[in-house]
């Protein structure tokens, strides 16, 4: 079976939607505490994964997840 590229960007995208709404649920159930040390996302901490995010969202038009993230990443 091949996979053409628009077949494969479909499931790239597809993948990357799960992974950030799977990040997204575990910052909006934790918050900030979700990148202190000895948590999951603690070594991101000092990287731009919130931005990223905020852009992902932002992109797709939601904005509630924009808001919690922006308020996640202030408290950092």
């Amino acid at each position: 079976m091949e996979i053409n590229n628009i077949e494969l960007e479909k499931i790239i995208d597809r993948q990357i939607d799960l992974e950030s709404r799977k990040l997204f649920d575990y910052i909006n159930e934790n918050g900030p505490k979700a990148f202190l040390e000895g948590n999951p996302l603690s070594k991101y901490r000092e990287t731009d994964l919130i931005d990223r995010l905020i852009n992902y969202f932002e992109s797709n038009e939601e904005y509630e997840k924009c808001s919690v993230l922006v308020n996640v990443k202030k408290s950092l």
